[in-house]
């Protein structure tokens, strides 16, 4: 038993080491992880994996956080989409509707009710809008902002 034990570690130690070294020779790769943040994964500024058209991988790219900060009402990450979509900042913008999605559906639900989708129009044309962002149509998801904008 421990042989099998000192093998594994052993394993464990080559495979460590082999992600170190790869981790030092691929340090030009737009990262985004810093040590004791919690966040890591690729760093993009450009929408992707909304849908499987648009998914190159099964990893999601890091976007930056919203200017506005994480706690902004609704209307405001729509504000910001709006004006990512307007600068072609597609990754800007799919982090600014998720997160004004995040925000309208973040709410008490009783558990009765637990698999309804929510009938609110506006998570309908935010979702809209990530669908046309994914099959890279900017003009549609920021026509389907601007319907949510006005309701």
């Amino acid at each position: 038993m421990m042989r099998v034990s000192l093998a594994a570690c052993l394993l464990l130690s080559i495979a460590a080491s082999q992600a170190s070294a790869q981790g030092v020779a691929n340090k030009s790769w737009p990262w985004a992880h810093e040590p004791g943040t919690g966040e890591s994964g690729p760093l993009s500024s450009e929408a992707s994996n909304i849908d499987a058209r648009d998914s190159a991988s099964v990893i999601a790219p890091h976007f930056e956080g919203p200017a506005i900060g994480q706690n902004a009402a609704p209307a405001a990450y729509l504000r910001l989409a709006e004006a990512d979509l307007d600068r072609h900042n597609t990754g800007e913008a799919q982090q600014a509707l998720e997160m004004a999605e995040t925000r309208l559906l973040d709410k008490v639900t009783p558990a009765s009710a637990a698999d309804v989708p929510d009938q609110n129009p506006v998570v309908g044309d935010i979702s809209n809008a990530l669908q046309a962002l994914g099959r890279g149509d900017i003009t549609a998801a920021r026509d389907f902002v601007r319907v949510a904008l006005r309701q």
